[in-house]
This record gives C-alpha cells, structure tokens and sequence, in this order.
C-alpha cells in the first residue's frame, strides 16, 4: 500500500500548491493502490484524507483523477431515506418506515449506518426568521490582502468569531470567500463590515449583495443527479 501522506508530499513538490489546492477545488483525489483513492479536502489549509473505492484499480496511481464511486454503496431504499430526512428532519421511525416501505427495524437499521459512515451530519429546524424579528440576508464575496496560508487560516478563525456570518465558503478563481450574513437592517451590516475591516482581519476588498426575496429555500440535494454522474465517471 502506498503511504498517502508521501503521495501528497509529491504531488505538492510536483505542481505546487496553488495548483495543488485548485485540483482540490476541481473535487480531484490523488490515487493510491489496492483499488482506493484518497480525496484531499481543504479546511485552512490543512489537508484531510477521505478514502474512496473504485470499481477496479485507478489508472494513472499518483496523480489527480476525479472520484467515481463513494466507500458505501447505495441502493433506492438509502437514497429514500435521504431524501425523506432532508425534508421531514422530525419524522418518526415508523412513518419514515412506512414512506420507504420496510418494517421500522431494518429502516432504523439502515438509518443508523447512515449516520455511522457520515452521510447524515445532524438533524435541525428551520427558523422562519420573518416572524422572529426585522432581518436582512446579505451576501459578500471577500477578498484578503494576503495570500498566503497563515492569512487564510487567520481570516477563518476570524469568521468564526462573528455570529452574524452564519455561512462562509472558500472559492477557487476570482474572489477568496463568500460569506452569508444574517443581521437586522443595512445599517447592523455596515457597521460589522466596518468593525471587520478595523478588526485587521485581511479583509481588503469586498462587493455586497442584498437579497430581495428568496426564490428558492431548503432544496433536497439532487440525488438522482449526484449519484447518476458517479455512475458515468
């Protein structure tokens, strides 16, 4: 078996690591022997390793390839249950059961094996913020001073700190992140964008987006669509 943590060491000394982390970005994995592949996620810039089976040995051992098949099969009854969760969090054992047609047992069984290999991450509300308090929805796509892997891990330390930014995603090509921002008018933004900016943060430039009305909310991910495009790689 070859050791992923040397793979990765030759992958960066290879194509470096702005490249290295846009193939991240591209959702690519550097292949391994034994039929597995290690998929390089980014958080900061510290590097993660999530195992991943092929149908047969990867092609091109060390070097980028796109992910094909996820560690744990599934079938239409998993898939069910996925979407039933996503939206009916509250749902009990015996309705979800019922919806997917098997016996509370084996479906409380399949549901615990879902959540074991992390397919579901936790269950919650959704909060109708309209009948809670006034509120406006901004996003901002950010931009840092400094590129560099200690400004990236300090800019989101620093998004943890701030309640308001309920959502903030790295970005590959044009602008660094994009933060959702949930506060209670324009005035509360602006002035925690001009307390992030004294905060020294490496924000250096940024472009607000205020959101009128929502179109679309709370969408179940598409997984006819996910899982037919892994069928095709």
């Amino acid at each position: 078996m070859v050791n992923e943590e040397s793979v990765v060491k030759r992958w960066f000394a290879k194509v470096g690591i702005w490249k290295f982390f846009r193939s991240v970005l591209a959702g690519k994995a550097i292949g391994l022997a034994d039929s597995k592949a290690v998929l390089i996620t980014q958080s900061g810039y510290d590097v993660h390793h999530t195992y991943i089976c092929f149908r047969g040995p990867p092609r091109y051992a060390h070097s980028p390839k796109r992910f094909g098949v996820f560690a744990m099969k599934l079938d239409q009854r998993d898939i069910d249950i996925l979407a039933v969760l996503t939206r009916e969090g509250r749902i009990t054992k015996a309705a979800l059961a019922e919806k997917i047609g098997l016996s509370p047992t084996p479906c409380w069984d399949r549901l615990k094996k879902l959540e074991k290999a992390g397919l579901i991450e936790g269950y919650g509300a959704r909060i109708n913020l309209k009948k809670l308090a006034p509120n406006v929805t901004v996003f901002v796509s950010a931009e840092i001073a400094d590129h560099t892997a200690a400004s990236f891990r300090a800019f989101e330390a620093a998004m943890q700190r701030y309640d308001e930014v309920v959502a903030c995603w790295a970005l590959g090509g044009g602008f660094d992140y994009l933060l959702q921002i949930v506060t209670s008018d324009i005035d509360a933004y602006q002035r925690l964008i001009d307390e992030m900016l004294d905060a020294r943060i490496g924000l250096s430039r940024y472009f607000t987006y205020i959101v009128t009305k929502p179109v679309k909310e709370h969408g179940a991910p598409p997984f006819d669509v996910l899982l037919g495009a892994t069928e095709r790689s």
